[in-house]
């Protein structure tokens, strides 16, 4: 007899030990009452849904469970009681945790970020090539300015030398010579400013040219910082 005692009072008390857990409920308009009966109406303490949370603190032999719920201890059956958790908690659970989506977001702007710093430094690259260009252009431009104006000097030098020559052989040649010469002196005179407008003319359409080479290198330029600007934004 008493060996049967010793077994029935280890086993209550080895269920209520391991009863006190998290357990959820599995019908609506369930009442936590204040005694194992549900028989009227006067024991009911509080009435629960389904899916809500309790802690149970106990199991009884006789089929019902002692919880816990705003601090109000009550039984309930155990039938309607379950220790698996609904999948819309479990839902709501893995919605309140957001590193997952945290983590993918911090991992897309990682990859947006790589790719602006590897535009940056293809525009940087670039600006450096536009830059050596336009250096080229303008000491281009200045030789050939240089050259420019060492021939008009040249020609200048050239055409009075002319000039200076035709005066000296005019006054030791005859008057039809004299008159020969005035002829082509005017000829000469005639002939050089249309050479020194085409020399002009060949200079500026060069000039030109490099004007608008240098403009359109600087607005592709400007235009690319403007795309790496809006791609930071």
């Amino acid at each position: 007899m008493k060996t049967r005692f010793l077994f029935v009072f280890s086993l209550l008390l080895s269920v209520g030990v391991l009863a006190s857990s998290t357990v959820f409920v599995l019908e609506d308009n369930t009442a936590v009452r204040s005694s194992k009966s549900d028989k009227n109406t006067n024991n009911i303490l509080k009435v629960v849904n389904k899916d809500q949370q309790l802690q149970r603190l106990t199991m009884h032999y006789s089929g019902w469970s002692l919880v816990k719920i705003d601090n109000i201890n009550g039984w309930i059956p155990s039938t309607v009681l379950t220790d698996v958790v609904p999948n819309k908690l479990a839902e709501s659970a893995n919605s309140n945790n957001p590193s997952k989506e945290v983590s993918h977001k911090v991992k897309d702007l990682s990859s947006k970020l790589s790719e602006a710093n590897r535009k940056l430094k293809d525009l940087q690259v670039s600006y450096e090539k536009s830059n050596n260009t336009i250096a080229k252009l303008t000491a281009n431009l200045e030789r050939l300015t240089l050259e420019n104006s060492h021939l008009l000097k040249t020609q200048v030098k050239v055409s009075q030398e002319k000039k200076n020559e035709q005066k000296s052989n005019s006054i030791e040649q005859s008057e039809p010579a004299f008159v020969n010469n005035e002829t082509s002196q005017v000829d000469h005179s005639t002939t050089t400013p249309l050479n020194m407008n085409w020399i002009y003319g060949a200079a500026g359409g060069v000039f030109s040219l490099l004007v608008l080479l240098i403009f359109s290198i600087y607005n592709r330029n400007k235009r690319r910082h403007f795309d790496l600007n809006t791609l930071r934004r």
